[in-house]
């Protein structure tokens, strides 16, 4: 358990879950893409991207084709670490969720858990994010 909390870097993580939350929310791939530094990695459950024009390739892509609501990024305050010494980046982690819905299809829930190494300079953006999806229920 994390008992020395910095208030820094807990209002940075919930202020970069609030922006990936409007980005998502507002369907805006050109905003989320920027939440990503120049050189970031992203790993999603179905590859590794480099870099900030593959990511944004990527996010577009995957807009044209669902329609996405009720994000919602939750940070483990537990999660919340400073990086090296010289207070530039963090590490933080959470838990996500939100609606998508195919085209032409039904909405549907998914959720998951997402970590990121964050720039401590105000922006928000990550340097590394890695999310995954939970299962679906199988008891239903």
């Amino acid at each position: 358990m994390n008992t020395t909390l910095d208030s820094e870097l807990v209002n940075a993580t919930t202020h970069s879950c609030q922006v990936y939350d409007d980005a998502y929310n507002n369907n805006d791939p050109q905003a989320l893409a920027k939440l990503f530094t120049e050189d970031a990695t992203l790993v999603t459950d179905t590859g590794i991207l480099h870099g900030r024009d593959a990511i944004l390739k990527y996010q577009t892509e995957a807009f044209k084709i669902i329609k996405f609501s009720n994000h919602k990024g939750t940070p483990d305050l537990d999660a919340i670490r400073p990086l090296g010494t010289d207070g530039k980046e963090f590490f933080a982690a959470g838990t996500w969720s939100q609606t998508m819905q195919m085209q032409d299809g039904k909405p549907f829930d998914m959720k998951g858990f997402w970590s990121a190494i964050v720039l401590n300079d105000g922006t928000g953006r990550d340097v590394m994010q890695t999310w995954n999806v939970t299962p679906a229920d199988q008891t239903k």
